[in-house]
C-alpha cells in the first residue's frame, strides 16, 4: 500500500499509525520517508496528534511533536462532509451516501483529548511542548 495516500475523508497512513500507537520508528519513516503531513486532518479537524493525544499513546504523541506537530493545532468549528455507512437496506445490501456532519467541531485541543480520557502524561508532554 502507498502510505502516501489520502482518502475521501483525509484519512492517511499517519492517522492509522497515530491512533493506534505506532513506534516513534514507524512516526519518524512516514513524516520524513514517506512525506506525510503531521497537519493533515481526517475529516477536516482531526490531527495525528489529537489521535495520539486521545489514546494516550505517549510515544507516538513525543514523536509528532519532535517533528513539528502543532501542539495547539485547535479543530475548525465548521461542519465536514462524509460517507456514512447504511447496512440495513434489505437483503445483502450495502450502501454509501454521502451525508453532512451537522454538528460543527468543537475546537478542542489534543490537550482536550488527552484530559478528557484521563491521560496524564501525555498532558505533561503536551504542556512542554506547549
Amino acid at each position: 500500500a502507498d502510505p502516501s495516500t489520502i482518502t475521501s475523508t483525509g484519512s492517511t497512513a499517519l492517522h492509522t499509525a497515530a491512533s493506534v500507537g505506532a513506534s516513534k520508528e514507524v512516526i519518524y519513516a512516514l513524516i520524513t520517508n514517506c512525506s506525510s503531513n503531521h497537519s493533515s486532518l481526517l475529516n477536516d479537524d482531526t490531527t495525528p496528534l489529537y489521535l495520539a493525544a486521545q489514546n494516550g499513546f505517549t510515544h507516538t504523541v513525543e514523536a509528532l511533536l519532535e517533528l513539528g506537530a502543532d501542539v495547539s493545532f485547535a479543530m475548525p468549528t465548521t461542519s465536514y462532509k462524509g460517507d456514512y455507512h447504511v447496512t440495513s437496506l434489505g437483503e445483502n445490501s450495502q450502501k454509501f451516501i454521502d451525508v453532512i456532519n451537522s454538528e460543527p467541531g468543537n475546537g478542542a485541543e489534543a490537550i482536550h483529548a488527552a484530559s478528557e480520557e484521563g491521560h496524564s502524561e501525555v498532558i505533561k508532554i503536551l504542556v512542554k511542548y506547549g
